[in-house]
């Protein structure tokens, strides 16, 4: 018997939320690697890290052959997530995956993001890395004033994003994104 994908992991989840925070790590990351967001967040807004193909409780589980396929499979297998508004956050190339998942979630069910959040850091080798990355969490904050206020992703369409490093998540993966979210 086939093992079955599980997309969602290292959760705070409640019904009565507002708002539900779709996380995507970066290349090689997992979704553990949200979990400090948990106590960090308001908690009008649920947070909800993907876990990709091959990742902790998914080992084993190759992965999808594009991004695109990737995105829609998670939009399918998860309508619960698309019920109340919603708001994407990529880190990296996760940031690729999360745009890929905000379309197919217009395409297939009317969605469009409350907020997209794209992060990134800089080289280990960089000075003070450590103090920066810190500034990643530091926006997710922002989250409750710009979702509690019904502010919307008025042009999510011109989002541009290199594909190095794409490999690490997605080895045989090609994109070709010539649409956004309209």
């Amino acid at each position: 018997m086939a093992k079955k994908m599980i997309w969602i992991a290292h959760a705070r989840y409640a019904e009565d939320a507002a708002v539900n925070l779709l996380c995507f790590s970066y290349a090689g990351g997992s979704a553990a690697y949200f979990s400090p967001l948990k106590a960090e967040i308001d908690s009008r807004i649920n947070l909800c890290p993907v876990l990709y193909p091959g990742r902790e409780r998914n080992a084993g589980i190759p992965n999808f052959d594009t991004l695109e396929a990737c995105a829609k499979a998670f939009v399918t297998e998860n309508p619960q997530l698309f019920q109340k508004p919603v708001a994407f956050f990529g880190h990296c190339t996760g940031s690729l995956v999360a745009y890929e998942a905000a379309i197919a979630a217009q395409k297939q069910y009317g969605v469009k993001p409350v907020l997209f959040f794209a992060s990134s850091a800089p080289a280990p080798s960089c000075e003070n890395f450590f103090r920066r990355i810190a500034c990643a969490w530091d926006g997710v904050q922002s989250l409750s004033a710009i979702a509690f206020n019904n502010t919307r992703c008025s042009d999510c369409s011109k989002y541009e994003i290199s594909t190095a490093g794409l490999k690490a998540i997605f080895p045989s993966s090609t994109i070709s994104r010539s649409s956004g979210i309209k």
